[in-house]
């Protein structure tokens, strides 16, 4: 009957400290891209200018390099898309499961002052919730960064048909120039 009271504790304690070392680590990778936001200002508007040449590019996009964009769309949509997806569902869960768990806050945390009278705990409940959705969101521009990367890959494939087709110098040099770019 001991043991068992012991195990019961012990387990108990050892879900606080996994539950609260996965909230760490989802905390700690915010603060590592927020920081390396900050520090980096200006990749903002590179990131930016980035996404308004890729929506102009897939504007002007003759139709084999569309079929190539759909092909990659197709294939990652659903990961990407069921990705986010899970992120915001999970962050939802986190929020909402003090209304289904006998705890009183999303996350496992000791205050140094009264948390027990309503307004504080809904205070604080709050902004737990909100921080569980910035988590999600810094995630989800992770996302962003790696459909960034099937883009390029993209353009990459529709680079190489160009290549193929070139027939004369001047159409190689353009292919050339369209690489270099293509790798800044």
């Amino acid at each position: 009957m001991v043991q068992t009271i012991i195990c019961s504790v012990n387990y108990k304690s050892l879900q606080i400290v996994r539950k609260t070392s996965f909230e760490k680590s989802e905390l700690n990778t915010v603060k590592i891209e927020a920081s390396r936001l900050k520090m980096n200002l200006d990749s903002i508007s590179v990131f930016n200018r980035v996404i308004e040449q890729m929506i102009d590019y897939i504007k002007e996009a003759q139709q084999y390099e569309r079929e190539i964009f759909c092909k990659h769309i197709a294939r990652c949509s659903m990961f990407y898309g069921s990705s986010m997806a899970c992120m915001y569902l999970t962050a939802a869960a986190f929020s909402f499961g003090p209304a289904i768990l006998p705890v009183s806050f999303p996350c496992e945390a000791e205050y140094p002052f009264r948390v027990n009278y309503t307004p504080m705990n809904v205070v604080i409940y709050i902004h737990q919730s909100i921080l569980s959705f910035q988590c999600a969101a810094h995630m989800c521009v992770s996302i962003l960064g790696a459909s960034l990367l099937w883009y390029t890959a993209a353009r990459f494939e529709c680079l190489a048909i160009e290549l193929k087709k070139s027939t004369n110098v001047r159409m190689l040099s353009v292919c050339i120039e369209k690489q270099l770019h293509l790798r800044r």
